[in-house]
C-alpha cells in the first residue's frame, strides 16, 4: 500500500469522554480536510465507563478513516499511545486531547505544516499567546514514525 508523504494518524485517547468526543473527532476531521491528503483517526477508549466506547462506534459508522479501539481497563495515554503508533502506517502521528480543548485554528496550523521543516518532532500545546508550558492536558505530540516513540529528532 502506497502511502502520502504527508499522510496522518490522530491518536485520540479517551476516558470517559462521551459528551465531547462526537465533537472532537469532527474538530479534528474539519482540520484534516483541509491540510492533509491521506489521515486516519484513531480512538481509544481507554476503560470508560460511560457511553465513550458507543460514541466512539457512531463516529466509525459516519466517518470510514475512525478507527475504534478499547482497553477493557483503563492503561493509560501513554499505553495507548504507544499501541496507536505501532499500528500506525503513515509518517506523523499526532495525539490528541478528547476533550475538545484544542482550538479549530490550532489543528490547521498544526497539520499544514506536515512535512515543512527539519524537525520530526514537535510537542504543541495550545496557549494565550505566551510560552507554552508543558502539562499532561492538552498536550499534542507530532511526531515522525518509524514505527518507534524513540526516533531521532
Amino acid at each position: 500500500m502506497l502511502v502520502s508523504a504527508r499522510a496522518l494518524t490522530v491518536l485520540v485517547v479517551a476516558h470517559n469522554d462521551s459528551k465531547k468526543l462526537l465533537a472532537t473527532i469532527e474538530r479534528i476531521y474539519n482540520a484534516l480536510a483541509v491540510t492533509v491528503e491521506d489521515f486516519s483517526i484513531v480512538v481509544f477508549d481507554d476503560g470508560s465507563t460511560d457511553d465513550t466506547l458507543a460514541v466512539a462506534k457512531v463516529a466509525s459508522d459516519k466517518y470510514p478513516f475512525v478507527i475504534v479501539r478499547r482497553n477493557d481497563r483503563r492503561m493509560g495515554p501513554g499505553y495507548c499511545i504507544i499501541a496507536g503508533s505501532r499500528e500506525a502506517r503513515t509518517p506523523f502521528v499526532v495525539w490528541a486531547p478528547a476533550d475538545n480543548t484544542w482550538p479549530l485554528r490550532s489543528f490547521v496550523d498544526l497539520f499544514g505544516n506536515l512535512g515543512q521543516g527539519r524537525r520530526r518532532h514537535v510537542l504543541c500545546q495550545q496557549s494565550s499567546g505566551r510560552d507554552a508550558v508543558f502539562q499532561a492536558s492538552g498536550v499534542a505530540v507530532l511526531y515522525h514514525n518509524p514505527q518507534s516513540l524513540c526516533s531521532a529528532a
